[in-house]
């Protein structure tokens, strides 16, 4: 053997030696994210990172790792960040890095602190800490910290990855509670919006969400009766008859809001709040055949008629603009809708003629817009989205068809619903829009969709019609979006006050604000749900 090969030979080797060294270390040290495991198990780490970082905030790493609390001895190199909300507020925050889980989550929650251990802000049974966590560069995990347990978080929410009966019941309940808490207590009439950033209503009692909560109120008591719905009906329902306007012109007209400054009452009078109102005038009457509520809804009911073009159309509103009575001719496809279903619920209980002719006047107009522009169809004040004025669409010619059952209303309400359901989001892996449909991230708009799914739910069982299941599963989703994006305690540790919009729903991603519509939209359909099925388990 010559020098020459026997140093090829020695090179060769070393060459081997260095490969299986670096296949060697690198099987060694690859690090596993342990939050790719399973759901229970996930679960559990979730709680334990929380114990470890309470714990490592009352003392130093040394001693908190001794003391014999939770394990988290996971190799990988490991970004941790640790922040303490103290009503609402974020009072500290830090962050580390280490090589084990434990030592990177303990310098973190300790930085955090400044070293205090004994900082009454992170000793509080209230504070709640909020933690996120990154594995070799991976994708990022938080957790935010709720009675002791550690809880997923998705943006600022704690994702609904199951629903069952008991979650559905106990968000109607917390829904129900934020109406009643919202209600003015001496007027009874409700506001639009809560805002969070605020803290409060403006100084405007709305008609229109005055009567949808009660309507909304009506409908969790059917199912359920509650003295305190019970004690409030009639307050809120006398609030709204004193918005009647009862002297020409314009007799028999609702205002659309109450000056709580002033005690004045506004100039305008919109179709769609009158519409609106006629749906719970209809239940009020069916409910106590109090003979109040058939005359007010009988007279809002004309006053809408007074105002019937030859087309069968309506118009936006009459209101009192640059000094004098204007109407705004403007044709809007929602509004017209609403009053659909309006007249034909007031014919429900009227009986009068002239009612189910106003009715079939203006169905025949929608219906011939649905022939001409196909089944989805946008509205001229919401030219980006589809889904609400169709649901609407649905919802009217759904009404349309019980006072007129030989028209083809049924069924063009049905494929109006097929055709909007093609908009529902339905992918599990995206948490966050799961449910919703895609051209709406609002609460209001997703809650009024899914209460018109549970009304055409409940049609498509009582007459036997196929493909009942499939509405049922989009009724189910959407539910599981709303309960996900309505304030609970356990979402609500970046509230300053908390108690002020538990049962609330979030307005949408980029607002910290509650409308009230999204409440009432939101529990009608979680009501229809629990009257629709008998299920214990609704979705895994």
């Amino acid at each position: 053997m010559t020098q020459k090969t026997s140093i090829r030979g020695f090179i060769s080797m070393l060459a081997l030696l260095a490969l299986s060294y670096t296949a060697l270390t690198a099987a060694s040290t690859e690090s596993v994210d342990p939050f790719n495991g399973d759901a229970d198990s996930v679960k559990a780490l979730r709680t334990d990172v929380v114990q470890l970082a309470r714990a490592c905030t009352a003392s130093d790493r040394g001693e908190a790792l001794e003391k014999g609390g939770p394990s988290l001895d996971r190799a990988g190199h490991w970004d941790a960040s640790v922040a303490v909300y103290a009503n609402g507020a974020r009072t500290h925050e830090g962050a580390a890095t280490g090589m084990a889980l434990d030592e990177a989550l303990c310098d973190a929650a300790i930085n955090a602190v400044g070293g205090a251990s004994t900082s009454s802000a992170t000793r509080s049974e209230q504070d709640r800490l909020l933690i996120r966590l990154r594995l070799d560069g991976g994708a990022p995990h938080s957790i935010i910290e709720f009675q002791g347990q550690g809880l997923e978080l998705v943006g600022d929410l704690v994702p609904v990855r199951s629903l069952d009966r008991s979650d559905v019941w106990h968000t109607v309940e917390a829904n129900k509670a934020y109406l009643l808490r919202v209600m003015h207590p001496e007027m009874h009439g409700f506001s639009k919006k809560y805002d969070i950033i605020r803290g409060g209503f403006d100084d405007r009692l709305r008609t229109i969400y005055t009567s949808s909560s009660l309507y909304s109120l009506l409908r969790v008591n059917a199912l359920q009766t509650d003295p305190q719905v019970e004690a409030n009906i009639e307050p809120i329902a006398d609030f709204i008859l004193s918005m009647q306007k009862q002297d020409a012109p314009y007799r028999g007209a609702f205002h659309y809001s109450y000056d709580l400054r002033t005690g004045e009452k506004e100039r305008r009078f919109p179709v769609g709040t009158n519409a609106k109102i006629l749906m719970t005038l209809a239940a009020l009457y069916e409910k106590s055949r109090d003979s109040r509520y058939l005359e007010a809804a009988v007279a809002a009911g004309d006053w809408l008629l007074s105002l019937q073009k030859p087309d069968g159309s309506f118009p936006v509103d009459v209101a009192w603009r640059n000094g004098g009575w204007d109407t705004n001719e403007a044709f809007s496809l929602f509004y017209n809708c609403q009053v659909l279903t309006g007249l034909s619920r007031l014919y429900g209980i009227s009986g009068a003629q002239r009612h189910l002719d106003g009715a079939s006047k203006l169905a025949t107009k929608l219906l011939g817009m649905v022939e001409e522009d196909g089944y989805l169809l946008r509205d001229e004040y919401r030219p980006k989205v589809e889904s609400i004025s169709t649901s609407w669409l649905a919802m009217s010619l759904l009404d349309y068809s019980r006072i007129d059952p030989d028209s083809n209303s049924l069924d063009i309400a049905f494929k109006c619903l097929e055709a909007l359901l093609t908009l529902q989001m339905t992918d599990p892996d995206d948490i966050l829009t799961y449910g919703r449909f895609s051209d709406t991230r609002a609460t209001s708009g997703n809650g009024w969709i899914n209460e018109v799914v549970s009304e055409m739910l409940a049609t498509c069982q009582a007459t036997g019609r196929t493909g009942c299941e499939r509405l049922e599963r989009a009724l189910i989703l959407t539910s599981r979006w709303l309960i996900q994006n309505t304030y609970s305690p356990q979402n609500t540790y970046h509230i300053e006050d908390p108690e002020a919009v538990i049962g609330g729903l979030i307005r949408n991603g980029r607002e910290e604000a509650v409308r009230t519509d999204a409440v009432c939209h939101g529990v009608n359909s979680m009501v229809g749900l629990l009257r629709l099925t008998d299920r214990e388990v609704l979705l895994h």
